[in-house]
């Protein structure tokens, strides 16, 4: 097995902190936690895909000479279906607890095991897809630093 980066090490530490949100771990519901990819899978209540954007260089005046800064967009689109919760639920309310336990997950260790200088959560987003499938997604950004000279390698 290769050595990850340090970009591929946060990715794995956010898919590894949201398989953690379960019922059995103090939270009020349990994700069944995917990694995005060209497979497809099929929704289901309370699937969490973990979706990675490009990594986006900070400019040279917020780096110290030496290393590489990184800010990596992050959604979680977590598909909360009427069909999977009690007759009498809400949906709106089921999607705000499965966006808080998300988000609390993700904040716990806000530098992704170490190797992140800073995780910041922004605004969610409620979507119906074109099947009319329901859920919200949240968004947070990962800002990091590497050895200019080796991105294997975090930065202080």
């Amino acid at each position: 097995m290769p050595t990850n980066p340090v970009n591929e090490s946060i990715t794995l530490n956010v898919v590894t902190t949201l398989e953690g949100v379960t019922t059995g771990n103090g939270y009020q519901v349990t994700l069944d936690v995917k990694r995005h990819a060209r497979k497809a899978w099929t929704p289901a209540h309370l699937m969490a895909i973990v979706h990675e954007g490009d990594d986006q260089e900070l400019g040279d005046d917020e780096t110290p000479m030496g290393y590489k800064a990184w800010r990596r967009e992050y959604a979680i689109q977590i598909y909360v279906l009427q069909a999977g919760l009690p007759a009498d639920a809400n949906l709106h309310t089921w999607m705000n607890i499965a966006r808080a336990d998300a988000e609390k997950a993700i904040m716990a260790d806000f530098t992704r095991g170490g190797y992140a200088r800073n995780c910041e959560i922004r605004a969610p987003q409620e979507f119906v897809d074109a099947n009319d499938l329901t859920g919200v997604i949240v968004f947070f950004d990962v800002t990091y630093r590497t050895n200019e000279l080796d991105p294997y390698q975090p930065a202080p």
